[in-house]
């Protein structure tokens, strides 16, 4: 053997090369392929002249809730692990947070904190076990549909459910729901929530009444100048089969300016109310708590200072919730995020 044959021989086999993918992408591209397919299957039922638009559209919408669904157990986690450390501090301390924060978002989210009030009176330790319960059936589902995309019986390579067509693949998936979960379970845990939902929304409309009312006058009056002005001029730019909507499009729209000019009211005098309500709070819990650990000789009942304190940090926190216009400020709105959220569906709930 000559020696080019031996080191040709004895050579190590070629290293394959590595992929330039990151890892996972070509399952979260397989799972939102899925979704499109799901959603371009629901949108059979779509007017003729709108599934075009959600055909295109559900490539994006399918990655965006591959993302979605990643992230949601990283929230959840991150928010029970800031609940478990708010529980461990002392009660008197954690009343003095709550206060704290009283002053600085009191008018940032006055529908929740109403909400919450509400929620409290009427069942909420039943509904944050009714929640966990659904949870638990939801992550059942997220199990059984992961094992779903990795099945193969025909033995092809390929996943049994990535070959089916936008219709069955939506029948599969109902199917697979409705195998996974407890019916009884999930509608008696459904009911209970909506049971205290109904109350907490009875408790709101009644709270925000003036608030609704001030909304529904406002609403009206925006409505009658764009009804003479406005709407001829829309109805001559939009085609004949379309001008139907355009009464019912202005409608809308000045419905929503009025329920934000009728909240930021309402915000202005939450503001003012929970600043107050938070300041004192505040400062007599600091105060007996520096007390109790032996900081200071005096308690909140000795000394005015409580007072002072409270009113000096409700005007701080009052200023600060005007110069950020009823905002949170970067990087603060992304933990808040949530609460927006909520505070968006009360206020759309209370005014509905």
């Amino acid at each position: 053997m000559s020696m080019k044959q031996r080191k040709s021989a004895g050579a190590a086999p070629a290293k394959p090369e590595a992929s330039t993918a990151p890892a996972g992408t070509g399952d979260k591209k397989t799972e939102a392929d899925r979704y499109a397919k799901i959603i371009i299957g629901l949108s059979d039922k779509a007017p003729e002249k709108v599934r075009p638009y959600i055909v295109k559209a559900a490539p994006i919408v399918g990655m965006a809730a591959v993302y979605i669904r990643i992230a949601i157990p990283h929230i959840v986690k991150f928010y029970s692990m800031c609940l478990e450390q708010f529980a461990k501090l002392p009660m008197g301390l954690m009343r003095a947070v709550v206060g704290f924060c009283m002053c600085f978002f009191g008018g940032v989210f006055p529908g929740t904190i109403a909400a919450y009030e509400a929620w409290s009176l009427c069942g909420g330790k039943e509904a944050v076990a009714s929640a966990k319960e659904l949870w638990g059936e939801f992550e059942k589902v997220l199990v059984a549909n992961k094992k779903d995309g990795e099945e193969d019986k025909d033995g092809d390579g390929k996943s049994d459910i990535d070959q089916l067509d936008p219709k069955e693949l939506v029948i599969h998936k109902t199917k697979l729901v409705l195998q996974t979960v407890d019916p009884q379970k999930v509608s008696k845990q459904i009911s209970l929530l909506y049971t205290g939902w109904i109350g907490v929304l009875a408790t709101l409309k009644i709270q925000f009444a003036r608030t609704v009312t001030l909304g529904v006058a406002i609403g009206d009056k925006l409505y009658g100048p764009t009804q003479h002005y406005i709407e001829p001029i829309i109805s001559k730019m939009v085609e004949e089969e379309y001008k139907q909507w355009v009464p019912v499009v202005l409608k809308w729209i000045c419905k929503a300016v009025a329920v934000s000019i009728a909240w930021w009211i309402q915000r202005v005098i939450s503001a003012f109310h929970s600043c107050i309500r938070g300041g004192l709070m505040f400062g007599r819990e600091l105060v007996d708590y520096m007390h109790e650990k032996g900081y200071v000789k005096f308690d909140s009942d000795d000394t005015f200072i409580d007072e002072g304190i409270g009113w000096g940090i409700a005007v701080v926190g009052l200023f600060t919730q005007f110069y950020f216009g009823f905002g949170v400020p970067f990087p603060l709105n992304l933990f808040f995020l949530p609460l927006n959220f909520v505070e968006a569906f009360i206020a759309w709930s209370v005014n509905s």
